[in-house]
């Protein structure tokens, strides 16, 4: 088993790396100037606003960090390095929170949505990572590292957060990890609540459903279509 998981995190890698070629273009540098307000903070010394400044709808964590490596080396070789990094590590913890089956850990290397995001300069890695990192937990019963966990999640991202918050609540120490959590997002809340009262975040264009399976198959490929269903078929036999 030990060794079948190490050919995984190979061939995580290997379908990882060409994504550095395929998103090294003009979106990278676009994605980077989005976190431009944090980095600006960072660099007039005003950690803490740094620190806790969302950009757009996104919670701090990300913007701060690529802010950091902005600081210390502003190239997009290191912005994307960073993303293949977080979603490697994501297949990583899979593996080790399954240690009975390969399959989670092969879906999530294989899956042509994690492969399309793996290198994308912005938090959708990230996001990942920490979700793994809270499945890990919750599967290996360590409370602490759940509280963490989901704590991170809610810094990283919005629906990261709310999915993470889930298995909080689905674990049998769920007042106690969540009070936990509570203290780690409290200096996210007010922005939060400002941003969910204004309308302005809530606005969704009309869903046009045949442009968006045009753009999801342009993304993604044909594979998820075959793959998502087998996936769902399969969380019914989880048990078994």
């Amino acid at each position: 088993m030990r060794k079948g998981a190490g050919y995984i995190l190979i061939l995580a890698l290997l379908l990882r790396l060409p994504r550095l070629i395929v998103r090294w273009e003009e979106w990278a540098l676009h994605y980077a100037a989005y976190n431009l307000p944090t980095l600006e903070a960072l660099l007039s010394g005003e950690y803490s606003e740094a620190g806790t400044m969302w950009v757009g709808l996104h919670p701090p964590l990300y913007p701060f960090l690529h802010s950091v490596m902005t600081a210390l080396w502003p190239a997009p070789l290191l912005w994307m390095m960073f993303s293949v990094g977080a979603s490697l590590a994501a297949v990583a913890l899979l593996l080790h929170a399954e240690p009975k089956s390969l399959i989670p850990g092969f879906l999530l290397a294989t899956d042509p949505v994690q492969l399309h995001y793996s290198a994308e300069v912005n938090n959708y890695p990230l996001g990942v990572l920490v979700l793994s990192y809270a499945w890990w937990a919750y599967r290996r019963d360590r409370p602490i590292h759940l509280v963490a966990a989901v704590g991170v999640a809610c810094w990283t991202h919005v629906l990261a957060g709310c999915m993470a918050l889930v298995l909080a609540l689905l674990h049998a120490h769920r007042i106690r990890i969540l009070t936990g959590v509570g203290l780690l997002v409290v200096p996210l809340v007010a922005t939060a609540w400002a941003i969910g009262l204004d309308s302005g975040s809530r606005t969704q264009p009309d869903l046009l459903v045949e442009l968006s399976v045009a753009d999801a198959i342009g993304r993604f490929g044909v594979g998820w279509v075959v793959l998502l269903p087998i996936l769902l078929l399969g969380l019914g036999r989880d048990r078994d």
